[in-house]
Order: structure tokens, then sequence, then C-alpha cells
């Protein structure tokens, strides 16, 4: 049997009910006033078993094996008494790259600081090895960070291409990885003035914060999110260095008022998959031509969602430009579908269950304060996820849930 034949059994039959039953476990550990059909233990797991499978489902670069291993390590960080059964789980999310969820982890309680010190020489020291191997020297500050295979592809070739279109999965680190290049180049290169466009004002002032924090003070770059243009002005005549963080009507405003002298060394477009938009995605679009038209020259890096095609977003590149597009299916958080239906004529009491493959969990009953409005949106998270990642319910139904609850949808 083959490697991949090993991790499609894994997948399909081995583990099949266990992964089912992992993800009914984390799922209803992060709901609260959930009164759950049975009182099932977590600690019936037979942990080293699942373990050794992730280490194995680790080794493939298919999204459903790598999703499959990350939902082990997750449980046994989040659902395990057991302090080697959470260390174990720390080393299957190392051997994903996943070095963000560890910290999580010990941020937030799940694991002891210090993995690392409690493992053996030999895993101690192929820890080591996989962290040097997964890290990036940032060249203007010297500092190495660890990054993930898609983030390390990218800042490896970055340079070597004029347009980039860098699509991945939500959280997988874009943005971060993006801001720390961003950074680099203005520092290291003979960049000037440096354009971050966000779709929002919201975005854009998370971004400016970011920024702002990466750079501190004495960096000699300013950092600003409004269309002034004696920042622009002062940057090319030889002052400050400038990083702009706008949205696109902001750019064509500070485009209009400065004329045919408007320049910018390095765009970066967040979002980008919504230059499909009926109406803001021709103000983008504009806003993108008229940058490019200003300096044939100008290094362009698009960043979007886990798309299909990125790069599609290339083909108006100028003519002898180099291109690339960098793409990554991994998951870096679990993600769960949570179905909510309504006891009959009970309109408080909701039968909740999750969607895993072609089967359904369930999971219990919640019952509301009051009946609850219609849902604003869903979302994705898992208990190691960034809260900045979750998004929200109606405000009636909100309070009953966590802030890194899995997706919702009523039927």
């Amino acid at each position: 049997m083959s490697l991949n034949d090993l991790q499609g059994w894994l997948v399909g039959e081995g583990l099949r009910e266990d992964l089912d039953q992992l993800t009914r476990h984390t799922v209803v550990a992060e709901l609260d006033n959930l009164m759950p059909p049975t009182e099932d233990d977590a600690a019936s797991f037979d942990w080293p078993r699942l373990l050794l499978a992730g280490s194995v489902l680790a080794r493939s670069d298919q999204r459903t094996y790598l999703d499959a291993a990350l939902r082990i390590a997750t449980a046994a960080i989040t659902l395990s008494d057991s302090e080697a059964v959470k260390d174990s789980g720390a080393v299957l999310l190392s051997k994903l790259s996943n070095f963000r969820a560890i910290s999580l982890a010990t941020e937030r309680g799940f694991l002891t600081a210090d993995v690392e010190g409690r493992l053996g020489m030999a895993l101690r020291i192929e820890a080591q090895r996989r962290q040097m191997d997964q890290s990036i020297l940032v060249q203007s500050s010297g500092r190495w960070i660890q990054v993930n295979d898609f983030q390390q592809r990218f800042w490896s070739q970055a340079d070597n291409y004029q347009w980039l279109s860098a699509s991945a999965p939500t959280a997988s680190g874009k943005t971060f990885l993006v801001l720390q290049w961003l950074v680099d180049q203005i520092r290291s290169n003979e960049m000037r003035l440096a354009v971050y466009l966000a779709p929002t004002r919201a975005l854009v002032a998370e971004i400016e914060a970011n920024l702002v924090s990466l750079l501190r003070t004495g960096s000699g770059i300013e950092v600003s999110s409004l269309p002034i243009q004696e920042k622009h002005d002062k940057a090319h005549a030889g002052g400050p260095h400038a990083i702009l963080v706008l949205t696109q009507e902001r750019m064509h405003l500070l485009a209009n008022a400065i004329g045919g002298a408007f320049k910018v060394d390095l765009l970066v477009v967040d979002e980008a998959h919504k230059i499909g938009d009926n109406q803001r995605g021709v103000i983008l679009q504009d806003a993108i031509e008229r940058a490019t038209r200003s300096n044939p020259a100008l290094k362009l890096v698009f960043i979007s969602p886990a798309t299909q095609n990125p790069q599609e977003l290339l083909a108006d590149a100028p003519e002898g430009a180099h291109t690339a597009s960098f793409e990554s299916d991994v998951p870096t958080v679990l993600q769960n579908v949570i179905l909510a239906e309504q006891v009959p004529r009970k309109p408080k009491l909701w039968k909740l269950s999750a969607r895993q493959h072609a089967s359904i969990l369930p999971l219990g009953v919640v019952q509301l304060g009051s009946s609850p409005g219609s849902l604003k949106k869903s979302w994705h998270s898992s208990p190691l996820q960034p809260e900045s990642a979750v998004g929200h319910l109606s405000t009636r139904i909100a309070p009953l849930i966590p802030k890194t609850s899995p997706i919702l949808s009523v039927s």
C-alpha cells in the first residue's frame, strides 16, 4: 500500500468514526448553553493511535488529509487532560507548520509553556530543524520569523517578480506576511512610496495600526490613511519614505489632486477578488490602471482568499513584466458547519447538528432567552483561531455563542 493509499484509507474508513466524534466533541466544547444528547467521555479516545495517524496524514499535500491531521492535533490539545497528549498535539501542529496555533494554544492555557523543553532529545532536534527550515530572514531587521509553507514560498520568490497574485485560505497569514514583506521592501530598496489598498475603512484602520506597530517610532517611514499630497511629494523629493493605507476611492482623490506627477512604487491590493464587484470593482480596476500608467515599473501584489484562478488578476500586467501567482489550499484553522433546526412548536429550543463530510452529527439542544431574529452572517473558526477572524450573529442569539464558534446556518 502506497502512502497516498494509506492516507486515503485513514480518512475514508480507518478514522471516519473517530474524526466524526472528534468533530462533535470539539464543537460541543465551544458552545455554551448546550444540552448534549449524551455525556461521552473524551478520555476514551485512543490518542496514541490517532496521533500516529495524524503524523501520517501530515505528510500529504492534499487539503482533506491535512484538515484531518489538524483536527486530530487540535482535539488532542483542547480535549485531552494528559500533558503528554497535548505536547504530542503540539508536535503534530509543528509538522503542519502551524506554529501560530501552538503560540495561541499556549497563550490561552491549552498548552503549558516550553513544549520543546519537555520533548526527548531526538524530538527536540527534529523540532528545531523544522523551525529552522520554516523560518525566513527579514533583511532590513535581521530578524527570523517562523512561517508556514505558503508564506515561505511567497517570501523566497516575491522579489523575482513585478506582478504577484497571492491566494490562500482565511487565517493562513497572508496579510501578516505581506505587511512584513512590504516594510522590508521599503527599508531595503529604493522604493519611496507604497500604497496599500483595502476595501473598507475598518480594514484600512486595522492595517494602518499593524504597520505602525511593525515600524514603531524612529523608523524613517511615515504611515497614513489619509490621501495627503504632502506625504506623496515629500517621499519622492527625498523626505521620509511613506506607506499610504487607502480605499480605492481615497486613492482616486489623491491621484486627482496630484495629477500627472502621481507615482506609486509599490501597490498592494487586499481583498483583490472584489475587483469583480459591479460598482466598487470598477473603481478598484481604474485605481490599479492609473497607478500602472503613472509608473510602468510599479511592483504590484494582489491578495485574495482561496480562489481557483488567482492568475487571472495578472492579465493586465505590462508587456514584459515578470508575473507569478502563489496559491495554497492548506488549512490553518478548523472549519465546522453547524445546522440549527427549531424544535417543532418550541421557538426557543433549537437542535444543533454538525455536518462532517457525508455525516450529520447531533450536538444537542440550545435554549434561547427569546425567539431569535434572522442571522446576519456565517463564519468559521477554531479553538485556536485569532479572535479578529471571527464573525457574529444577530444580537438576539449572539450572547449564547462564544467569540470562537463554528459556522451556523438555520434550516
